[in-house]
């Protein structure tokens, strides 16, 4: 029995040896310095050229929008200049009314139907951007030996007269504290692309 408890010890600093050498080999393995660059991530969307088609199409289809609701709202002065024409009491007048709601509520509908397709629009052209920035910033990453890039943030400020839970979230969300802009890439990132822009709207 004793002869087993022996095994059993001698196993386990074999073990704990084990596990010791390596970690100890891991602290003492060295990283490479980081090569680290930086980029502004509101100024790579107002510098590119995709945006501004985009803001086109989005012009166009607001314009729409527009159009179809302005349509709606000369159709309900139409019909309320004939309601205030009529006898005040009678069928015409009650048929009138039940059509100047409809027209109203149909003004309402079309009013906020149109800020949701914008809005949402909007937010498929923010998405797909920020996919391609993503890319294009992993490329320039792994042409240039970059280890790591960060969004510099160091623009935005708390808001003023803050709530705490707003301050808290602009004290916490911030990544960059501070860059002396040697490391920014901003705007080679916006000419790689421009250019792959406009090669992709090349004939």
């Amino acid at each position: 029995m004793s002869r087993i408890r022996t095994y059993s010890v001698i196993a386990l600093v074999v073990v704990l040896s084990v596990s010791a050498l390596q970690a100890i080999s891991a602290a003492s393995r060295q990283l490479p310095a980081p090569t680290i660059a930086t980029i502004n991530v509101t100024r790579v969307i107002n510098g590119l050229d995709e945006i501004k088609a985009r803001e086109k199409e989005l012009e166009s289809f607001i314009r729409e929008r527009t159009t179809k609701l302005q349509d709606l709202e000369r159709r309900f002065e139409i019909a309320k200049g004939e309601f205030d024409l009529l006898p005040r009491e009678g069928a015409a007048r009650r048929s009138k009314a039940e059509d100047l709601e409809r027209l109203r509520m149909q003004i309402r509908f079309e009013s906020e139907l149109a800020d949701a397709l914008i809005n949402a629009r909007r937010g498929e052209i923010f998405a797909a951007l920020f996919e391609k920035i993503d890319a294009t910033v992993g490329e320039m990453a792994r042409s240039n030996g970059y280890t790591l890039v960060l969004s510099d943030d160091q623009e935005s400020m708390a808001p003023n007269n803050p709530t705490e839970q707003a301050a808290r979230a602009a004290i916490y969300g911030r990544r960059v504290m501070y860059s002396d802009g040697s490391v920014d890439i901003t705007d080679e990132l916006v000419q790689l692309m421009n250019n792959q822009w406009k090669i992709g709207q090349g004939p």
